[in-house]
């Protein structure tokens, strides 16, 4: 991803030769960013994820110590329970 931004902040800031080359490298970076994030995406899946099985005071002071959770296989990373239950952003 690093190579990704170079090569795309080099190729506006040039011309000529360097320019083309800048764009090639953006260019094959970007489908290996792409090709990157589809396999972790698909690594992810295999992954035990974490559920939150206590109650979320909303009022409380922000402690990430303040919570329960259990490990869990079917409702982990593959379907993100976490986030349909207590949403994105919890006051």
């Amino acid at each position: 991803m690093i190579l990704l931004q170079g090569s795309t902040w080099l190729q506006m800031k040039t011309t000529g030769d360097i320019h083309t080359r800048a764009r090639n490298t953006a260019q094959l970076m970007g489908l290996l960013v792409v090709a990157a994030f589809v396999a972790a995406g698909f690594w992810i899946q295999n992954i035990d994820g974490y559920t939150i099985v206590s109650a979320i005071d909303g009022n409380a002071a922000s402690n990430p110590l303040n919570k329960e959770v259990s490990v869990k296989r079917v409702h982990g990373w593959r379907t993100l329970r976490n986030i349909h239950y207590f949403g994105l952003l919890q006051r």
